[in-house]
Parts: structure tokens; sequence; C-alpha cells
């Protein structure tokens, strides 16, 4: 009983921390709900084409691009209930959604764009390229993960570390390797 009130102490400079963030995240125009956890997380332009649900856990050192000229909506979408683990990447250029109940592990990168490569012409001239990238619901994605542009995740798909997907996944797939495919059912670890 004692421990769990030293607990509650020691983790109150971090919730009001998480608060304050809450707070200037939406003074800059983000929409974020209620009883979101947000740790030291950079969000370094455009708050304003952020949309974070209710109950959505966002990791210290979490990143949220929001790249490219302002639409209508929200360019990067998190849905209620997901929790997103330190060092994590997001990349909005055109659109990043992720759908309810998704855990995302430790150092991933989902990225909607890229640059197309022109004979001749610097490395960095030439315009990016985007696709819109949607996560489905109760979708588990390993560390160290990278999702490309365009890509689909199916509801209860499971993205195994360390996996680059750059195809879509159907649901309640199990992927893993680079490029990620599907592990078949004699491979999969039994609990």
């Amino acid at each position: 009983m004692q421990n769990s009130w030293i607990n509650r102490v020691l983790r109150a400079p971090d919730w009001l921390r998480g608060q304050l963030r809450i707070a200037v995240l939406r003074a800059g125009g983000a929409k974020i709900g209620r009883r979101c956890f947000i740790r030291d997380i950079e969000v370094p332009c455009d708050p304003w084409d952020l949309l974070i649900e209710d109950g959505v856990g966002l990791d210290n050192r979490v990143v949220l691009c929001l790249n490219g000229p302002s639409r209508s909506g929200a360019k990067i979408i998190i849905r209620r209930g997901t929790y997103i683990n330190r060092y994590t990447v997001i990349d909005a250029f055109e659109k990043v959604e992720i759908g309810e109940g998704c855990l995302i592990g430790p150092h991933c990168y989902i990225g909607d764009h890229d640059r197309e490569r022109l004979p001749g012409r610097p490395q960095g001239d030439p315009p990016l390229r985007g696709a819109a990238i949607f996560i489905g619901e109760r979708v588990w994605i390993g560390a160290g993960v990278v999702i490309t542009k365009g890509v689909t995740v199916g509801d209860g798909a499971t993205i195994g570390a360390g996996a680059v997907v750059s195809h879509d996944v159907a649901p309640g797939t199990i992927v893993a390797g680079v490029p990620a495919r599907p592990v078949p059912q004699h491979l999969r670890a039994t609990a």
C-alpha cells in the first residue's frame, strides 16, 4: 500500500509535464482527447495537423513530423487506446492513420513519403512523393519496424521486430523479415 503512494508521488512531475505538453499542443491547434499520457515527445512543426483520440499513450522521445502543405483534415491520426513506445518516429507528408488499440514498439519509423531519384539532379532536389499509410485496429508492431509509403496494415496483424513493411499486410497476418513476409504457421512461436 505504501509503495503505491510513493510511486504516485514520484510520477507526479512526469504527469504534470505531460499535461503541460498537451496544453501547449492544443494551443498550437492539435486536437488531443482526454486521458492521454504524453511524455517527452517532439512535434517540430504544424501541430494543427495532429489528431490524437482519448486514452492514447506516447512515450519518451516519440517524434511526430508533419511535413508539407496543410490540407483539410489531420495528417497524423492516432485512434483511441493506442500506445507508441519510445524513440518512434511518425513522418507524415500525406497521411498516417493508426487505428484503435494498437501497440507500437520502440525505435520504429513510419513514413509516408520518399524522394524520387532523378539522373543529373542533386539528391535533395527532387520533390517528395507520398502515399498515405493506414494501420488497422489492434495491430502489434514490434521494435525497430519500418513501414513505408502507401502501406495498409489490416486489423489484428502482427509485425515482427526489425521488419521492413513495403507492401500491404492482410488482417490477422503475422509478418516478419526484410522485406516483411507472412510467417508460416509451423515457424510461429507458441506460448
